[in-house]
């Protein structure tokens, strides 16, 4: 992230700064996406793509095995450093509609794989406070 920032003319002291805004857990997959952008471009860093090479890239790291999740990552790292005129390339129209595409042809499995059934809650609940109340006894 720092040679992006460079590469746009920005002093070392507001580099700092504007690093400074992200966590290093998200910097650390930032700067993952960076050198993956930079490698789709033949080692170039492009700042300024046109809405159809984000999709591109985009796909070319879906077709890679990389998975919605990732590909909003990617995305959204893309959106720290490319900036258009009229809005930021994550919004443009034609990446929103990629995106929703990758989402439905991919959707994320849910977090939890069992849940409780809510007609037991207060049964367990009932037995946590007799135990409670007979402990106090």
């Amino acid at each position: 992230m720092k040679t992006v920032f460079s590469a746009k003319g920005h002093n070392s002291r507001v580099i700092e700064t504007i690093i400074s805004n992200w966590r290093d857990s998200t910097l650390d997959s930032y700067n993952t996406c960076i050198q993956f952008w930079v490698a789709f471009n033949s080692d170039k860093l492009v700042l300024d793509p046109k809405p159809f090479e984000v999709t591109d890239f985009l796909q070319c790291l879906y077709d890679s095995g990389i998975k919605y999740l990732g590909c909003n990552i990617a995305r959204s790292a893309l959106c720290s450093i490319i900036f258009d005129t009229d809005k930021t390339i994550g919004k443009n129209e034609e990446v929103v509609r990629f995106m929703k595409g990758l989402l439905q042809n991919d959707p994320p499995l849910p977090h939890y794989s069992k849940t409780w059934d809510l007609n037991h809650c207060p049964k367990i609940f009932a037995k946590m406070v007799a135990f409670v109340y007979f402990e106090s006894i």
